[in-house]
């Protein structure tokens, strides 16, 4: 199985290189967005592409301000993010995550509020919650665990039900001894049992 996936993606690099070799036909800001933004995602695990992975992103991006509509543009720009990341340009990794955040992306918001925790403990916060309110699932517990340290338990119980509902273990016991103890919730043995026995 896996030599057939490693057959396969040297074969869609090998399509993608030809294929950005040729020439376009009647080229458009949205025809070179979507190659450029195709190549991204074919080498983007292709550690001896990072530099060309990048450089693709970036020339995807400056297409799509040329297009009127273009889907995926938040996803190249979260791309770069992790790109950046990766590398350990945390500073370029930020700016990226933060232009997709602002699109309402919440996966890139999440991202962001854990790097901008480093410095801006209000400003990471409030990407936090962000994030956990477009329904980024890696925020849910975070986010439960932030609003209990603000003594907000009613809110922080309600996070912690949506990440136990995305079956994150710690979420449901934690769940659970809330239940159990009463803590932002009405006391039940009923349902602290329930979620025990998720």
């Amino acid at each position: 199985m896996i030599a057939t996936l490693t057959e396969k993606m040297k074969e869609a690099e090998e399509s993608m290189l030809k294929a950005l070799s040729l020439p376009l036909y009647k080229a458009t800001p949205e025809r070179n967005f979507r190659d450029y933004a195709y190549a991204a995602a074919v080498f983007y695990s292709n550690p001896n592409y990072r530099n060309e992975v990048i450089n693709w992103c970036q020339e995807a991006l400056k297409h799509a301000e040329l297009c009127e509509n273009t889907s995926g543009k938040q996803w190249v720009t979260a791309m770069l993010g992790s790109l950046f990341k990766r590398n350990g340009n945390l500073d370029r990794a930020m700016e990226y995550f933060y232009r997709a955040a602002k699109k309402n992306d919440a996966y890139s918001a999440y991202r962001y509020s854990r790097l901008v925790s480093r410095e801006n403990d209000d400003a990471a916060r409030f990407w936090l919650f962000y994030s956990a309110v477009l329904g980024c699932i890696e925020a849910y517990p975070v986010t439960a665990e932030e609003l209990s340290t603000l003594g907000h338990e009613e809110d922080a119980t309600y996070f912690y039900y949506l990440a136990a509902m995305a079956n994150d273990v710690d979420s449901i016991v934690t769940l659970a001894k809330r239940y159990m103890e009463g803590i932002g919730v009405e006391k039940s043995d009923r349902h602290a049992k329930w979620h025990m026995d998720k």
